[in-house]
């Protein structure tokens, strides 16, 4: 995770490496949903050839749609060292909405932006 530091450029973030454990079920619900969220929203996962890389601001670019340079997210899921299926989508978007990513990627930085807070604070 790229975490970073209030006032900053990205560039000047600070990596922070995680590790978590899930029940294999629940993997694999997560892993299920994540395919299949292109297909269930076929005009809200945009493939690469939908999406730029923006370096007007020098840290390192972002992904935007080229359509109305919205913002986006990259979602690639790899297995066994290999991208099985890479798309692009907007946070605002039904498809992120409603995927258990978001609440999965909550709960697996609470720890990073707890201790975060905390040192900004003095606390640690």
């Amino acid at each position: 995770m790229t975490v970073p530091i209030p006032g900053m450029k990205w560039k000047y973030s600070r990596m922070k490496y995680v590790e978590s454990q899930m029940e294999p079920k629940d993997a694999s619900a997560l892993f299920k949903q994540l395919m299949d969220l292109p297909a269930r929203f076929p005009g809200q996962c945009f493939p690469s050839d939908g999406v730029y890389v923006d370096h007007s601001e020098n840290d390192g670019g972002t992904h935007r749609l080229r359509c109305n340079h919205e913002l986006c997210l990259a979602v690639t899921i790899w297995e066994s060292g290999q991208i099985q299926e890479t798309y692009y989508l907007t946070e605002e978007s039904p498809a992120w909405q409603s995927s258990i990513l978001p609440t999965f990627i909550r709960e697996l930085i609470k720890p990073i932006l707890t201790a975060s807070t905390r040192s900004r604070d003095g606390l640690v």
